[in-house]
This record gives C-alpha cells, sequence and structure tokens, in this order.
C-alpha cells in the first residue's frame, strides 16, 4: 500500500478529554502505520508525488498521464513554459482526422503534406498543414 486508508483512521477514543489514552493506543497505532504508509509511497507509482526541494516543483521523471485532456493553467498573465524541446507524438492524416479536436490543437504530422512530414493547426472545422522548410543550420 502506498497511500493511507481513510478507513483505518478512527478518533473513537480520541475526541474527548476524558477518553482513555491506552483506548487510544490502537487508534494512534493506526494512524501512525498508515503516516508510515505515505512517507514509504513518496515518488512511488500509487503514492504521492515529491517536491524538488529548491525549486517547489514535482518531480515526473516519467511522465504524467491522465485519462482525460491535461490541463494546465497558469496564473492569469502567465503563460506554459516548456524548459527544453517539446516532442510532439507523429500523427497520419487519418489518426488526426478521426479525433475529437478543438480550435487551436496543434499536432506533427508525418503525412499530411501530400504524403510528407508536416505541423498541423485545427481552425475549428479542418486540420491545416504548415509545411515545413529546409533543414536549420548553425551558420
Amino acid at each position: 500500500m502506498t497511500w493511507a486508508t481513510a478507513g483505518n483512521l478512527t478518533t473513537e477514543h480520541l475526541n474527548s478529554g476524558s477518553d482513555s489514552p491506552a483506548a487510544a493506543r490502537t487508534e494512534i497505532k493506526a494512524a501512525i502505520d498508515e503516516l508510515t504508509n505515505v512517507a514509504n509511497g513518496l515518488n512511488t507509482a500509487g503514492g504521492a508525488a515529491k517536491l524538488d526541494a529548491t525549486t517547489t516543483k514535482v518531480i515526473a521523471n516519467s511522465g504524467i498521464q491522465s485519462t482525460q485532456d491535461l490541463i494546465l493553467t497558469p496564473g492569469s498573465g502567465y503563460s506554459v513554459n516548456i524548459q527544453d524541446v517539446l516532442n510532439l507524438n507523429p500523427k497520419t492524416t487519418a489518426e488526426l482526422e478521426a479525433l475529437t479536436s478543438a480550435e487551436g490543437d496543434i499536432a506533427y504530422c508525418s503525412d499530411g503534406d501530400t504524403g510528407s512530414k508536416c505541423f498541423a493547426v485545427y481552425n475549428g472545422t479542418n486540420w491545416l498543414r504548415i509545411s515545413l522548410g529546409t533543414a536549420i543550420a548553425s551558420s
């Protein structure tokens, strides 16, 4: 178990000043066991996410997974800032057209420029291609 089970935490012998400490022992022990589960589960599958001690950012070394849209909502006037490379999973035109897309969606399409690779932007009605240019060069 990597997370606490709320049902294992009770206060029957802890919620009154007249409660016996001896009677409360079982509840205190169960609470400590559940806290130990949380501590042992830190940064493990099914456990609590870990925050970097310096930056207080969530550490997600193996990715973030969601069963629905993953929404990043920065504060008003701020933006999502990617510190390195953004990798878009290549999709075919057929895969893009099969999606339930929203205006503003962006994708990397493996065959959308007459069989060639391109970027694609959904305008609310259609996927539009943005052809790739020439190779980058440092000079």
